[in-house]
């Protein structure tokens, strides 16, 4: 599956009721991150947060801008952003963790991992059959490349000059400790002589903004 932009994935996600609209008012000073961090560990869905409201400092501040978190909290969701949807072959998956539709889609992932590792180190080929066998996995691979296209939807919006405003995003305050707003949160879990989660390489709540 080839998705146009981020929006065709929300629209999957949807179909596949792994995504939660939100429409109640969110503030991005730590609600937000407790919110996403609460529902990723239960396995549950992706959050558009559609009604971003900063209440800092007594005073209260609406963003134009919803916010999309856990969007690859999960295998599943992971896969599909990949484009591969372990429901295309016609199969009846339970979406979930631990679900069908979570092996199923691991199960694929780990097929993509052996195509990739085929094409970095492809045995040569022995006859015309294995020829046309690898031919068609670089095919497969070429589909995933990024494309440069005209007129893209995240170029609806072009900020210039004197617009240039950080503060119009909803930057997210993570943690009660942390020094300021960070646009690359991430998290790992809690160590004894600290009860907040600390940074790591790996983010699936880290939002999106669009």
């Amino acid at each position: 599956m080839k998705y146009k932009g981020l929006r065709d994935l929300i629209k999957r996600l949807e179909e596949k009721n792994l995504l939660n609209r939100v429409s109640v008012a969110v503030s991005p000073h730590l609600e937000m991150t407790a919110l996403c961090n609460k529902v990723l560990r239960a396995g549950g869905p992706a959050l558009l947060f559609e009604n971003v409201e900063d209440r800092g400092c007594g005073k209260t501040r609406g963003y134009g801008m919803p916010v999309l978190g856990n969007l690859f909290g999960t295998v599943e969701r992971v896969a599909l952003g990949m484009g591969i949807d372990a429901g295309d072959g016609g199969q009846k998956t339970q979406s979930g963790k631990g679900s069908t539709g979570e092996k199923a889609a691991l199960a694929l992932l780990r097929d993509v991992g052996r195509l990739l590792s085929a094409l970095k180190e492809p045995d040569p080929p022995r006859s015309l059959k294995d020829a046309g066998k690898l031919l068609s996995l670089a095919k497969a691979v070429w589909g995933m490349a990024p494309k440069q296209v005209s007129g893209p939807v995240c170029q609806e919006q072009v900020w210039e000059g004197a617009d240039v405003d950080l503060s119009r995003i909803p930057v997210q305050t993570c943690w009660p400790t942390a020094a300021a707003r960070s646009t690359s949160a991430s998290m790992r879990s809690p160590t004894p002589a600290s009860p907040f989660p600390s940074p790591s390489p790996w983010a699936p709540t880290r939002p999106l903004y669009y």
